[in-house]
């Protein structure tokens, strides 16, 4: 229905939305109509898609006109037949129900990077009519937030739809709507009328030298063929200047590194000293990681430096921008093509980089970000981008996106100038499409509606970016393109012209003719930089991540000897205890033998097995004690283990070691396991019957059978002195045997202990010494790295002081 009528001459309303919102009966009060008109106009009803064509009406006059639009779903946006006229729009009305929902938040976000000026209208505001007091002013202020807009229109259009029962109308809210809608045409209309005057009126001042114009730090100038040729040849001498200084810095850092290398290889191992297997694996890994890290870096510097001189003859510009923009399309426009390659932006012939001549520069095409197949084709874009001079980030006024913008912010670790396409997108396909555009390309390139682009454009590259102002350009890439071809030869010097590329060439040759020097330069020093300082913040992480693990090997360390040192007095407490206990019980026994028991003529016999069965009961506590004790230590250990096993297994690492085992400073300790097995096998091996009591309590042989009744009294009381002084005599040896025993029990647990002990330690500390000395030749490094920087940026300003010269 739109076929004969030009949208470009008129002012347009449009009103939107998801299908059974109530659009067609909308447009039927906003225009008045009856209900018969109504349905002689639009298709009302309750089943959705009844709108599958564009129904226009004039509204208010003949210069405007009010367009029902089909029905948005959760199709692609991008392929609604409303962006084909969507130029030509002046207002959008969207029109949305019910409580709020993703797909109506997702129509206004996409209408929103096309367009400034919507209504947002809630239709159907006749449902909340038997609802709570106030209700549908909280339901309002709801969407108000969801859609975070200002104003959102309430109105009814009930007695439209021609299966509802009642005929009564209830059109609430239209009125006002239509007021509002003729308020913010008139508006427009003064805006457009006083801006004609201030053009006029600037162009007056200008003329007359009253208005003060902006001076930039080069104003542009005329550049003629042979200052351009000049220009591009200084470029050349720079660069070659420029590659031989930071071929320099390149061998030197290959060299720091090399040193490195050669130093953590030969080094003889600490941990093969002590014939630790499971050190040198791990240390073998951890060196073989950085080594492979390092070598990385180095091949990535030497491969740039080498592509950067394949091409010291050319000016780079390298063309950077998502799929479909229109990258594929300038190709053709500027290398004179047949346009095979336009609209194959999902397929593998875009996802290659393609280099080619415009004019005396050398352009690249990189693969579009959506192209993207992974880390390999995002950095293949990336590398392109190293190698150029300056960069053309494309972008299309159909679907400005932050996440094209977050890829653009990986431009500027590589510090290069760019300039932002705007790819205005128009249908030129039909006669009709062609002639609009080349009588009134304003509406193509509508200023109103770009600046919203632009504005887009500059808040994403201010937050991506941190860059407050970028040129941006807006084109018309096919325009440049159908220049090209035989059809359109009557047209050709028009649509080039209108493509606007040759303002893009010469804002590059004013650039260059202006920085040239400058950007070449930065192309090698900056780049070089950039490889340099990557490597010197992979060992500075590597240092992190390696003091990571020396401080937990100091904390486990410590919590190992905290262990010991806690087990070994709990266990001496133990000692203490049960062998008191039974050299106790055996002293209670000592008053009654001597007692009465002495002076039998088999006393000797009872002594002997007296002091066996005190040998007897000692060395079964003593094998008792011996048992708990290594199952107790056991049981620690083993806890401590788990506990070690866990905190290297949750290292966060500052680097990214490809193939790297996150628990491989774990194996200091994979020994352990042995050694808890060895402890029961019988690392601690105890006598006890060697240490009980070597020599007895020897009871002396003048008191035994030397009692009879027959003896006198002052016998009787030299015996029982006697018996009194044996009982003393053997206790204080009881209790000299009970000091002896549990020292040398003591004793004996403890240097057991301690060899357990040094076993866990000797791991742990050689690790910290082994890891002390990579990082040791690691600082050297990265201090050495330091001052080539250094060098390598008072190099680069004396360059740039040349330039100023």
């Amino acid at each position: 229905m739109l076929d004969n009528i030009d949208l470009s001459q008129t002012f347009n309303i449009a009103i939107m939305g998801r299908g059974n919102t109530g659009k067609s009966s909308l447009m039927n009060a906003l225009l008045k109509l009856s209900r018969r008109e109504a349905l002689e106009v639009t298709k009302v009803g309750i089943q959705t898609h009844l709108t599958k064509d564009f129904v226009i009406q004039k509204f208010f006059n003949d210069d405007v006109y009010l367009i029902d639009t089909p029905p948005i779903h959760n199709e692609y946006f991008e392929i609604h037949k409303i962006v084909n006229i969507i130029n030509d729009i002046d207002l959008i009305i969207l029109v949305i129900d019910g409580y709020p929902v993703y797909g109506h938040k997702y129509i206004f976000q996409k209408l929103s990077i096309y367009k400034s000026n919507i209504f947002v209208v809630l239709n159907g505001m006749d449902k909340w009519d038997n609802c709570f007091f106030d209700w549908i002013n909280y339901t309002v202020s709801q969407w108000a937030n969801y859609l975070n807009v200002d104003k959102i229109y309430l109105t009814c259009t009930r007695g439209y739809n021609p299966t509802e029962n009642s005929p009564k109308m209830d059109i609430r809210g239209v009125d006002l709507l239509r007021q509002d809608i003729n308020n913010f045409i008139n508006e427009k209309i003064r805006q457009k009328q006083t801006n004609v005057l201030e053009q006029l009126s600037v162009k007056v001042e200008i003329n007359n030298k009253k208005k003060e114009i902006l001076k930039l730090k080069y104003p542009k100038k005329t550049i003629y063929p042979l200052e351009f040729q000049w220009a591009l040849k200084s470029c050349t001498n720079t660069a070659h200047k420029s590659y031989e200084i930071t071929l320099k810095y390149s061998n030197t850092i290959k060299y720091i590194i090399q040193n490195l290398i050669s130093s953590l290889d030969k080094k003889i191992s600490i941990s093969n000293q002590y014939k630790n297997k499971e050190l040198e694996k791990s240390f073998d890994k951890v060196i073989s990681a950085i080594k492979q890290i390092l070598n990385k870096d180095i091949d990535e510097l030497k491969l740039s430096l080498a592509k950067k001189k394949q091409n010291l003859e050319d000016y780079s510009i390298v063309l950077f921008g998502r799929t479909r923009a229109g990258k594929s399309t300038i190709r053709e426009a500027l290398t004179n093509g047949d346009g095979n390659t336009i609209g194959k932006g999902g397929q593998r012939t875009t996802r290659d980089v393609h280099e080619y001549r415009w004019n005396d520069l050398r352009l690249i095409d990189t693969p579009g970000i959506e192209a993207y197949g992974g880390e390999k084709d995002t950095d293949k874009a990336i590398n392109k981008v190293d190698e150029a001079d300056m960069v053309l980030f494309l972008t299309s006024d159909d679907s400005v996106q932050p996440g094209e913008f977050e890829e653009m912010a990986r431009l500027t670790k590589i510090n290069k100038p760019f300039i932002v396409l705007l790819n205005v997108k128009a249908k030129l396909e039909t006669e009709a499409q062609l002639n609009r555009f080349l009588t009134k390309p304003e509406k193509t390139f509508n200023e109103e509606r770009l600046s919203g682009h632009h504005h887009h454009i500059q808040k994403y590259v201010s937050e991506h970016l941190h860059i407050d102002q970028v040129q941006i350009i807006d084109i018309q890439a096919r325009a440049g393109f159908l220049s090209n071809l035989p059809e359109y030869k009557q047209y050709k010097s028009e649509l080039w012209k209108l493509s606007q590329l040759d303002q893009v060439y010469s804002v590059i040759e004013q650039d260059i003719y202006n920085n040239g020097n400058e950007r070449r330069a930065s192309t090698f020093f900056d780049g070089t930089k950039k490889f340099i300082e990557k490597i010197k913040n992979q060992l500075s992480n590597i240092q992190k991540d390696i003091d990571s693990q020396l401080n937990l090997l100091q904390i486990k360390e410590k919590e190992v000897k905290k262990l010991f040192a806690d087990f070994m007095k709990d266990t001496d407490r133990k000692i203490d205890s049960k062998i008191k206990i039974i050299f106790s019980q055996f002293k209670q026994e000592i008053p009654a033998f001597i007692e009465y028991s002495v002076s039998n003529r088999d006393a000797k016999e009872q002594w002997k097995a007296k002091e066996n069965r005190l040998k007897n009961k000692l060395e079964e506590s003593i094998k008792i004690i011996f048992q708990a004790t290594i199952k107790e230590l056991k049981e620690k250990l083993s806890e401590f283990e788990q506990e070690y096993s866990y905190d290297t297994e949750n290292i966060k690492f500052n680097i990214n070691f490809d193939n790297f085992d996150k628990g491989i400073f774990g194996n200091v300790l994979k020994g352990l396991g042995v050694i808890l097995g060895a402890i029961g096998a019988g690392v601690i091996i105890f006598n006890p019957a060697a240490w009980v009591i070597s020599a007895g309590f020897a009871v002396g042989n003048m008191i035994f059978n030397f009692f009879s009744d027959k003896v006198k009294d002052d016998e009787k009381r030299k015996f029982n002195q006697q018996k009194e002084n044996t009982k003393n005599e053997i206790l204080i040896k009881v209790n000299n045997q009970e000091k002896e025993l549990i020292s040398k029990l003591k004793k004996e647990v403890k240097s057991r202990l301690q060899e357990i002990e040094k076993d866990i330690l000797s791991p742990l500390e050689l690790s910290r010494k082994e890891l002390s000395f990579i990082n040791q030749q690691i600082c050297i490094a990265e201090q050495e790295i330091k001052t080539q920087l250094n060098n390598l940026k008072n190099d680069y300003e004396l360059i740039q002081q040349s330039f100023n010269n």
